[in-house]
């Protein structure tokens, strides 16, 4: 399969939201890992009018494997469109690559909100305990909301991981549970915490629609008390 090909083909799936269609031209891009076709599969990674091909395309890019580590960690001090970068960054820990830790430490400190978002919940997926503060200053001082709330959903990542570190989570949320005051970001630490303390306090996630339902102020009342049990 040449890129020519791949090109005639491309233009076609852009055209419709056809999942079968989509995943047929897949196929065939995954069919070689050529160096051509694999910088074709990642360039189309910059064309998002088609949502759901883009994300089908950037999800086929993990199939490559070690050759996809090896590619993007080629490209990551080179690209300088930063989309293409968060993907990069986003690929790397999807693939749990050893280069995809450190990258998300230096995206933590990004001017960027979405470099930050994007960091912590890589950071949830392969930190280690060593980065459990570097997650909580971003819960208790970053300053967009978006950002607090992935980290805070992040702990819960690295709870699945790294059990052993639960009390140490548990004290950067209730940190921020004491001190959060955004009316979007404190259901998303009440329900990590219920997570991690495997309690229910009153809320419940709907996770396909990414949504919460039940009552914030008692949800919240109830998760202090099993937090000062905890330290008490």
């Amino acid at each position: 399969m040449d890129v020519k090909t791949l090109e005639h083909e491309y233009a076609v799936a852009k055209t419709t939201d056809n999942f079968s269609q989509h995943q047929q031209f897949i196929k065939k891009l995954l069919s070689t890992d050529d160096p051509d076709v694999v910088d074709y599969h990642y360039r189309m990674l910059a064309v998002r009018d088609n949502r759901d091909l883009y994300l089908r395309l950037r999800a086929a890019f993990k199939k490559r494997e070690d050759v996809a580590v090896r590619f993007l960690v080629s490209k990551i001090k080179v690209e300088q469109d930063p989309k293409l970068r968060n993907d990069i960054l986003h690929l790397l820990g999807g693939l749990r690559s050893q280069e995809a830790a450190p990258l998300a430490r230096e995206f933590l400190s990004h001017q960027s909100p979405e470099d930050r978002h994007i960091g912590c919940y890589v950071i949830g997926w392969v930190g280690t305990e060593n980065d459990i503060h570097l997650l909580g200053d971003r819960l208790l001082n970053d300053p967009d909301p978006r950002v607090r709330e992935t980290a805070a959903t992040a702990h819960d990542q690295i709870m699945i991981r790294l059990p052993e570190t639960k009390n140490r989570l548990l004290g950067n949320l209730k940190a921020a549970l004491e001190k959060e005051k955004n009316e979007n970001v404190i259901p998303w630490i009440i329900i990590t915490i219920q997570y991690i303390m495997k309690k229910g306090f009153g809320l419940k996630e709907n996770i396909e629609e990414a949504t919460w339902s039940g009552s914030v102020e008692r949800a919240r009342v109830k998760a202090m008390k099993a937090l000062e049990l905890i330290e008490s």
